[in-house]
């Protein structure tokens, strides 16, 4: 996420603190934190969110993760293209279902969930995650999304080989179950 990092600097002389206690406060590095505050690299969503809690104040810049052209994706974010890098076989397997949906898709990384997905003739936008098998970490990844979810106004959704605990509600989908849907609008009916 893009912090801002005139705020953070602002707000960590306020209260008196120095690059390393906020830092530690915050559970990353010095470095990180210099380059948060001197916006050469972005923050993860939940230092991002700690930052603010600590600091009290908000300090997202707002982003859209759809800005690219979605309606023209790169050839490389492609999933039926024969050269992608996408060596998952589970999101691989649901990157080539969405594209036969109609939808554009926009493989992420370094993000908590894997791509997003936009439908060019109707309102649908998602950001999708895909579950691994003994994931570590997974409820921490479903409060972020669910988190950022929120924050950008799309609908999250889930994919996995078993269900898994979701007290957040998001929509949860087997890839069994991701088989049988015949369709984009199918699917939209099962995301109400």
């Amino acid at each position: 996420m893009r912090t801002d990092g005139n705020k953070i600097r602002e707000r960590r002389h306020e209260l008196g603190l120095s690059i390393g206690k906020l830092a530690t406060m915050v559970g990353i590095s010095r470095r990180a934190l210099y380059g948060y505050e001197r916006e050469m690299t972005r923050a993860s969503v939940s230092a991002a969110y700690q930052l603010a809690e600590i600091l009290g104040v908000p300090l997202v810049k707002s982003i859209n993760i759809l800005e690219v052209n979605l309606d023209s994706p790169k050839k490389d974010n492609l999933p039926n293209n024969p050269d992608s890098n996408v060596r998952n076989r589970f999101l691989r397997f649901v990157l080539n279902k969405f594209s036969k949906f109609g939808l554009n898709v926009f493989v992420t990384n370094r993000s908590p969930f894997d791509f997003a997905a936009l439908c060019p003739h109707t309102e649908l936008k998602l950001i999708v995650g895909i579950l691994k098998e003994d994931e570590e970490g997974t409820d921490d990844r479903m409060e972020e999304i669910a988190s950022l979810s929120k924050v950008i106004e799309i609908k999250p959704i889930l994919f996995g080989n078993e269900n898994v605990s979701n007290p957040l509600g998001i929509a949860f989908f087997s890839f069994d179950e991701l088989e049988k849907i015949p369709d984009r609008q199918k699917l939209e009916i099962l995301l109400k």
